[in-house]
């Protein structure tokens, strides 16, 4: 039922539903106490059910209405005694009685009261004994609070909590309403579409209202974020979208779609009489952002591992071992809840999270043992195919897009992701010509592992005589910080007069944003930074804010155990390890980083692939369509030279 027709009909909403809403009180207490789990509790409810008279009833099912209301709901127990009433709430705890949360204790009481009035009014009863009982799972003690409630301060108690939903949910009608017809006006904010936006945002719009799920390529610089966007929120006008979750790889991204938002809320504002909260947008942040010291401390923690093995399974002692351990803490903290601080309860939930994906470890997944420098152990379950996570996911969404300059080839992507087989697929053609965009291979530099040293010379001498060609902002990408910090020397050797600026490893995000500033319009500089980092994607660079880039390397990721053990399950999956793990994960961070360099219709600008192998046909094959590749020496720029196309 909609929001919309809240007011006008009998809505169910069950008594915890109601009591969570209307009786939430207390402080904002964020000690954790473990909680029993649902078959605890299950057992918990059983064993004092058990033990009742035999005028006992247990899971009595109960309704009431009141007003727009249908309030619905099983009240734990419920005895009739000698001419009296009495309504039992069994909760179930761990520890110490006394820490139970104020808080808590009010939710139970008013679900008790609310069960109250729900028996008074239906076997006519003048007043009610209304009791918690909390039982103890450690000891199978119970602990029983009563109070004895007339009629009618249940009832006043049920039709408080009730009038608070319904003025609620009335007010969320009215606002439904208004973005209904709001977002059902919408235009688009530019007006015009441009160039392939209006064929990525119709497919968008048929996948959501038809409940599908689509793969859409589109060139970089188009506006795929609104493109995306703009057609979601009009399939939520028309009743097939209710909520939208936008999922980004990069703080760049996440950027890049809240501005499209704000963009649309103001188009929407200004067609119209607006609700005062249009679009109500909630932003999820990572932990590794949260906190600037998280990333850097882990993608360290890696480096320094001194010692590297991995497994095909969990050892079955250990895993027995992790869950007493795990157990212990959760009894020791129910006892203490103060004790529940700091390192230890970190440890405890990574301990839990790490307990919960061994229970689902498969062949998707490694176990993995490292050893650090200082003689610390660390161990991880490390997932390699996301497929087996995501496809219920997939499954449960009303739609999903999955849209990127860079999803080619489709099956590699539907297979990783998970993806139904009948997936929708676009590939929307590029709007530029290759006529705006300069590639040029670099026939004889090669960045293999055993030539970089040697290719720095070149590497430098190639990127001082462009920006020599034509001074202005560049991008200069390699494949790891170490490549990035030797080539980054080399060129200041050879041209100290160029400024330059680098990525760092653990970059804070105001050192992030400071980098992006420095491609200021009219500029002159490079900017070194890591390929499929936090600048390869999701920043928009038009004009001359950046004139060009270079990229050193294919991006394959590195050799080594890890990435062979993952070569070998694509490979047993999909029957193509190789280009799963390496080719096409690596191509792709090629074609994203290039795309900073042509954003709009207007741009042009110059492309070096630094990398003798980029002249193989089938790596050519992999590179989007509208570049015209040259093949340095061939012709050299500007002389025709091999094009790929």
């Amino acid at each position: 039922m909609s929001r919309e027709a809240l007011c006008a009909t009998v809505a169910p909403v069950s008594v915890k539903a109601l009591c969570a809403f209307g009786a939430k009180a207390g402080d904002l207490d964020l000690r954790f106490v473990p909680a029993p789990s649902a078959q605890e509790g299950m057992a918990g409810h059983a064993l004092v059910q058990g033990r009742r008279g035999e005028n006992y009833q247990s899971e009595v099912a109960l309704q009431s209405e009141c007003g727009a209301l249908l309030v619905r709901g099983r009240a734990d127990g419920y005895e009739l005694q000698s001419g009296s009433a009495r309504v039992e709430e069994i909760k179930t705890f761990r520890g110490d009685f006394d820490a139970i949360r104020g808080n808590h204790r009010a939710l139970h009481w008013a679900q008790a009261r609310c069960y109250g009035w729900m028996l008074c009014e239906a076997d006519g009863h003048a007043a009610i004994t209304v009791a918690l009982v909390y039982l103890d799972l450690a000891s199978g003690e119970e602990t029983v609070l009563e109070e004895l409630h007339t009629r009618e301060e249940l009832q006043a108690h049920f039709e408080d909590l009730c009038s608070r939903y319904i003025a609620w949910a009335e007010r969320e009608g009215r606002h439904h309403s208004a973005l209904a017809d709001l977002l059902g006006a919408l235009a688009f904010p530019h007006g015009a579409f441009r160039t392939g936006q209006r064929e990525l945002a119709e497919a968008v719009y048929r996948a959501a209202s038809k409940g599908h799920c689509l793969m859409a390529q589109a060139p970089t610089g188009i506006g795929k974020t609104l493109a995306t966007l703009f057609p979601l929120l009009k399939a939520r006008a028309a009743g097939r979208v209710d909520k939208v979750f936008f999922l980004t790889a990069k703080t760049s991204g996440r950027a890049i779609a809240l501005e499209a938002l704000r963009l649309l809320e103001r188009q929407a504002a200004a067609g119209g009489k607006a609700p005062a909260d249009p679009l109500r947008v909630l932003e999820l942040t990572a932990r590794e952002k949260v906190c600037e010291q998280w990333g850097a401390l882990q993608e360290a923690q890696q480096a320094n591992a001194v010692d590297y093995e991995t497994a095909d399974e969990i050892p079955e002692r250990f895993a027995r071992s992790l869950q007493a351990a795990n157990t212990a803490m959760a009894e020791h903290f129910a006892a203490t809840p103060d004790a529940a601080q700091g390192p230890l309860q970190r440890f405890f939930f990574d301990a839990l999270h790490f307990a919960r994906l061994a229970e689902s470890f498969g062949d998707h997944s490694v176990f993995e043992r490292t050893l650090g420098p200082n003689g610390s152990r660390g161990l991880a379950i490390r997932n390699l195919v996301p497929a087996p996570f995501l496809e219920g996911r997939f499954a449960d969404a009303a739609s999903a897009v999955c849209f990127s300059g860079t999803l080619s080839p489709f099956p590699f992507y539907r297979d990783a992701l998970g993806l139904p087989e009948d997936v929708a697929v676009l590939d929307v053609d590029s709007p530029f010509s290759g006529r705006q965009l300069h590639v040029e291979v670099a026939m004889d530099v090669s960045t293999r592992w055993r030539d970089r040293a040697h290719s720095l010379r070149s590497v430098a001498g190639i990127i001082g005589s462009q920006y020599a060609r034509r001074p202005g902002n560049y991008l200069a990408f390699f494949s790891s910080f170490d490549y990035l910090e030797q080539a980054c020397a080399a060129f200041v050797a050879r041209h100290p007069e160029v400024p330059v600026w680098s990525q760092t490893r653990g970059m804070p995000e105001a050192d992030r944003q400071a980098f992006v500033e420095r491609f200021a319009v009219g500029g002159r500089g490079i900017g070194f930074a890591v390929l499929g980092g936090a600048f390869g994607e999701g920043i928009d660079l038009p004009g001359t804010r950046l004139v060009g880039a270079f990229v050193a390397s294919l991006g394959l990721p590195q050799y080594n155990a890890l990435n062979e053990i993952t070569r070998e399950r694509m490979d047993a999956r999909f029957g193509k390890g190789y280009e799963y793990t390496y080719l096409y994960p690596g191509l792709q961070k090629v074609v994203q980083a290039a795309g900073r360099v042509i954003r709009t219709e207007q741009d042009e600008g110059v492309l070096h692939l630094l990398d003798d192998r980029f002249s193989r046909a089938e790596i050519r094959e992999l590179l989007p369509r509208w570049w015209e590749v040259r093949l340095g020496g061939q012709g050299g720029p500007g002389r025709g030279g091999d094009a790929r196309r």
